[in-house]
């Protein structure tokens, strides 16, 4: 085959791909339930009717999670790391976040749901294969959720 039509399937083969991860893109800091800590990696997908947008302190090996073929909360549960979960709905964002942090020995995990996070969610971009929005939230006490992200949604996660 010509050099040009190998470049040339390369060139498809690659626009065709999912988004790849190195194109996702995740900051900001948390503050929640005793552990502060900046965002380095995220991931978007869908949970039942809802899609998680799933913010972490550490990169995710995307590879790793797909082993299984699936890629769903357990992935980033497995690979640690502290997580904040934005969870939207069709409609919108939802009222809670879940999270899981640790701080010295202490874990802390579970939902936070405030009529207050809704307001502060901003989605700025939904397709069916990506996600971009920020959330900017504070409470007296320090306690903050300061992030934006712009990510692809993954695969669901087969039944």
């Amino acid at each position: 085959m010509p050099a040009i039509q190998r470049c040339l399937s390369a060139l498809a083969a690659l626009l065709l791909s999912p988004l790849p991860a190195a194109l996702a893109a995740a900051s900001g800091t948390v503050n929640l339930k005793g552990a502060e800590w900046t965002v380095a990696d995220g991931v978007a997908m869908p949970d039942g009717d809802e899609l998680e947008v799933v913010l972490i302190s550490q990169a995710f090996d995307r590879a790793k999670a797909l082993e299984d073929g699936n890629l769903n909360t357990f992935d980033v549960m497995r690979q640690g790391g502290n997580t904040v979960t934005i969870n939207v709905a069709a409609d919108g964002p939802t009222m809670c976040v879940d999270f899981m942090s640790r701080s010295g020995d202490t874990m802390n995990s579970g939902s936070s749901c405030n009529s207050d996070f809704p307001p502060t969610i901003k989605i700025e971009k939904r397709t069916a294969t990506q996600i971009a929005g920020s959330m900017d939230w504070s409470e007296d006490g320090g306690d903050h959720i300061n992030v934006q992200f712009d990510l692809p949604i993954e695969a669901a996660a087969a039944d």
